[in-house]
């Protein structure tokens, strides 16, 4: 015989057609698969008013749409308050009361918390969700009937559902859905199907509610279930919850390893800050250069050479102009001890002689000795510029 909706050659005791899983009725001349409900003696068909189904769908769009909206508001709320703590952060950076090792030890910090933050939400909506899942899984299932195991086997293996795998028959004569997440075991009960999950957690609940969805659009095509947005809607529901873990579990990870960096470049620059020229042995270089220079940062990096390298970034004035200054210090943690390594002026890396004598009007500023921020062409002795 003949599929009565695509035409393709049926063979005999197939229930259901397989080139477009139309349901076939027991007497081809009577088959009245084209209303969406398989005739009773063909073992399984839809049944019930589902203007009923219709309400319950519309309610729950309305639920659904009510609490997207609560948590859009809380989103932005929380966006805003993360966007103005951000500003925050970089305006120290820019003012010189952070560094950029502290800017992004903090960014992290704040994107650890918020999926955290997230992370603990899910533990508490996931049950409420699960449950109305698990709800509606049997409301679609009540508009199903069923006088055929055999009938409910072949249309759960012939339905379009990427959460089944296998179906088949247990010894028990029971219906089994081997799914993604977990088996299935579908009894029938007063004619109506029943689905029980091994797994009894979320993911199984998610997939128990796709299979029911599925199984009666594919039965009552005009039943008012959206099956693809529910089957997709559920996968990634199913995913959320680990992909949240994942990203906290990363960005601790991240932010642990941002806390040693920070800890260890924060012991260098403290030991550079703390220390002391032999000819200023009561004034610190914290003390000197945050009294002399404006916009100050200190920064711990490794060389390209391996060595543990403090750069103290600021700005002066040089005869009437602003320039930047950047002064390395070279640090020896065997040894406790550390040395100027290099300095640049505007960019411009200066000679040994050059920083020295810089260094040597910091000081003396810090003192009284000096004018504060000021460098002038006759601080540095005129000969040395000579070739």
């Amino acid at each position: 015989m003949f599929c009565s909706e695509c035409g393709k050659e049926i063979e005999e005791n197939v229930r259901f057609c397989p080139g477009c899983g139309a349901p076939v009725a027991s007497n081809p001349a009577d088959n009245t698969a084209s209303t969406g409900n398989i005739p009773s003696e063909a073992g399984i068909c839809g049944t019930g008013d589902l203007s009923v189904l219709q309400q319950m769908t519309e309610k729950a769009g309305r639920r659904k749409k009510a609490a997207s909206r609560i948590m859009l508001v809380l989103m932005l709320v929380y966006a805003f308050l993360m966007v103005r703590g951000f500003l925050n952060m970089l305006q120290s950076v820019l003012d010189g009361s952070d560094d950029i090792m502290a800017f992004v030890f903090k960014i992290f910090i704040l994107i650890f918390f918020t999926f955290g933050l997230l992370q603990i939400g899910l533990e508490f909506i996931f049950p409420f969700v699960a449950g109305s899942k698990a709800v509606h899984a049997e409301e679609y299932l009540k508009y199903i009937q069923v006088n055929d195991r055999r009938a409910l086997m072949h249309a759960l293996g012939q339905m379009k559902c990427s959460a089944v795998k296998s179906v088949y028959m247990d010894e028990h004569g029971d219906v089994c859905v081997a799914g993604k997440k977990s088996k299935h075991t579908v009894t029938v009960q007063n004619g109506i199907p029943v689905i029980a999950s091994k797994k009894d957690n979320y993911k199984a609940i998610l997939e128990r509610e796709t299979i029911a969805a599925c199984l009666l659009k594919f039965l009552v095509p005009e039943a008012p279930v959206n099956a693809y947005g529910n089957e997709a809607g559920n996968l990634w529901l199913s995913r959320m919850k680990l992909l949240f873990a994942a990203a906290t579990a990363a960005g601790g990870a991240i932010l642990i390893v941002i806390a040693i960096m920070y800890a260890t470049g924060g012991s260098y620059v403290n030991m550079v800050k703390n220390g002391y020229p032999e000819m200023y042995p009561d004034i610190t270089y914290g003390e000197a250069f945050e009294d002399f220079f404006g916009a100050c940062e200190w920064e711990y990096f490794e060389s390209g050479a391996g060595q543990d390298v403090v750069e103290f970034r600021g700005n002066c004035m040089y005869d009437e102009e602003q320039v930047s200054v950047i002064i390395q210090f070279l640090v020896y943690e065997d040894r406790g001890t550390f040395e100027v390594y290099a300095a640049a002026i505007d960019g411009e890396e200066q000679p040994a002689w050059v920083y020295s004598i810089l260094l040597l009007n910091v000081f003396e500023s810090y003192g009284g000795g000096g004018e504060r921020g000021q460098l002038q062409p006759e601080d540095f002795y005129e000969e040395q510029y000579m070739p």
